[in-house]
């Protein structure tokens, strides 16, 4: 034994001299590392690889080039081009496309080192480090951006075993364990090439591995549902697409760059002075909504009650009830894995105000604005912080559903980004939220759309279920407890 643990809280270990000429640091000789993962390993049936000895390529951003090479080859765009995949791009549900920036495929050319083709373990490697992904086989082309690695690992080890690991408890340890830094931690190359992961035989590695890739095939599904949902959506809209934009003699453009337009006196009384507000691209998606033939109406009138969470930062405890924030909220997700916990009796006092029940719409109010998600049924009962909102609706004017993938669309964004207040640190304001036009489609129609998102609902728990059982098989595996009866199962 190369070290003797004398206090675990503060951590105080004796270690022998060989091991502090190895690692002469203190985080990493730290006594929550010694006991669950030096001891845990010791004890281990299988194998046990060091990262890099598993790795048949480590690339990132910067192995291209230069910092300035990389300033004079490197060229942007919002909107077309190659997708230039960012650390906000990647998350536990697969990739987040919602705010993507692109290269031009010259500068994709360039950036050999951070092409995508299908198959590589994306890791983030600063800030949120940890995040894991790996990139579908059939993915069209791609870049990366910094502070991801893009790993490609031996033929003999599957990728998606490795994933799973890096997804359990013991993954995320190993990965705290090996950070530097302070306010901006990150892991660098050499220490991620530390990680110890146990490799067993290719039939479990297949077993468990197999179980990501199910999940991955499921994303997909709920993708193309999603697709379809927004393209009916689109449709219905387009049917009555203006062709003007002197609705009601508002307002008449007169030259498009720059942006020149006559605004009546009445609609500067009644709205917003601001130039900003009246932006040609915003002014048209207001122009197809007031003129759908089904009508309109504001979201205030279709729901009972606009809230939002608390307005007191709580106490935040280790275990307890879930408290999210905006940054928890994605495009048709919440994000469960980083979330902070209050006590029972402080949840009490803030559902006296703000009782989030299932059918419930949540809506992101400050920071990350306009991004909407129904609270499915499947779900423990949270508290929400002030950044987000909360709409109860009348659901026999509105499906929950559908109402969530028009806020998510063209639409509900470019409305969300132009009726709110900011730019550092956007805030849409209750009484503005309430100001979003809403056309009110024919309840069939968003039934149709409703259910497509229903289904969606449904495959994203199957992903939940299908990567928590892999991490569970990962960390029983580690612990001794994996029952090799479920090999012999399929086998």
């Amino acid at each position: 034994m190369y070290y003797k643990i004398l206090s675990k809280i503060p951590s105080a270990v004796l270690i022998d001299s060989k091991q502090i000429e190895d690692k002469i640091d203190p985080n990493y000789n730290n006594a929550l590392y010694i006991e669950y993962l030096d001891n845990q390993y010791d004890v281990i049936n299988y194998s046990v690889s060091k990262n890099g000895d598993i790795i048949e390529e480590l690339t990132d951003y910067t192995a291209n080039g230069s910092f300035a090479w990389l300033k004079d080859n490197v060229s942007y765009s919002d909107n077309t081009g190659i997708p230039f995949v960012k650390i906000k791009n990647i998350t536990d549900n697969g990739f987040d496309f919602n705010d993507l920036v692109y290269v031009d495929i010259d500068t994709y050319t360039k950036l050999k080192k951070s092409q995508l083709n299908g198959g590589e373990l994306l890791f983030s490697k600063t800030g949120s480090v940890g995040l894991t992904l790996v990139v579908p086989k059939d993915c069209d082309k791609m870049s990366l951006a910094d502070n991801i690695f893009k790993v490609i690992y031996k033929s003999d080890i599957d990728v998606h075993y490795v994933d799973a690991f890096y997804k359990s408890k013991y993954g995320k340890m190993w990965v705290k364990r090996l950070l530097q830094g302070g306010v901006q931690p990150t892991i660098i190359k050499e220490s991620f090439r530390q990680i110890k992961i146990p490799i067993p035989s290719k039939e479990i590695q297949k077993y468990i591995g197999d179980k990501v890739r199910k999940a991955e095939e499921l994303r997909e599904e709920a993708k193309r549902l999603k697709k379809e949902a927004e393209e009916i959506l689109n449709n219905e809209l387009n049917k009555n697409k203006a062709d003007r934009f002197n609705i009601k003699n508002e307002y008449i453009f007169i030259n498009d760059k720059p942006n020149i337009l006559y605004v009546s006196e009445e609609l500067i009384d009644n709205t917003r002075i601001e130039a900003v507000f009246y932006k040609k691209e915003d002014l048209e998606i207001d122009s197809k909504l007031v003129e759908y033939k089904h009508g309109y109406k504001l979201l205030k009138d279709i729901c009972v009650k606009i809230t939002d969470g608390t307005h007191k930062t709580p106490t935040y405890i280790e275990n307890g009830v879930t408290f999210i924030s905006s940054k928890n909220i994605l495009e048709d997700e919440i994000d469960f894995e980083n979330v902070k916990y209050i006590s029972k009796e402080e949840h009490k006092e803030i559902s006296k105000r703000c009782n989030v029940e299932h059918g419930d719409l949540l809506f992101t109010k400050i920071g990350r604005i306009g991004y909407a998600k129904v609270v499915p049924d499947k779900l423990d009962t949270f508290s929400i912080f002030v950044s987000v909102a909360l709409l109860k609706l009348k659901k026999k004017v509105i499906d929950e559903y559908f109402l969530q993938v028009f806020l998510n669309s063209e639409y509900g964004k470019k409305q969300s980004k132009r009726l709110s207040k900011g730019s550092n640190q956007p805030d849409f304001h209750l009484e503005d939220i309430g100001q979003l036009k809403i056309p009110i489609l024919p309840i069939e129609i968003q039934k149709e759309i409703g259910n497509k998102m229903r289904k969606v609902e449904e495959l994203k728990y199957d992903v939940r279920v299908l990567i928590h059982e892999a991490k569970q098989d990962v960390e029983d595996l580690i612990e001794g407890n994996f029952d090799m009866s479920k090999i012999k199962k399929i086998n």
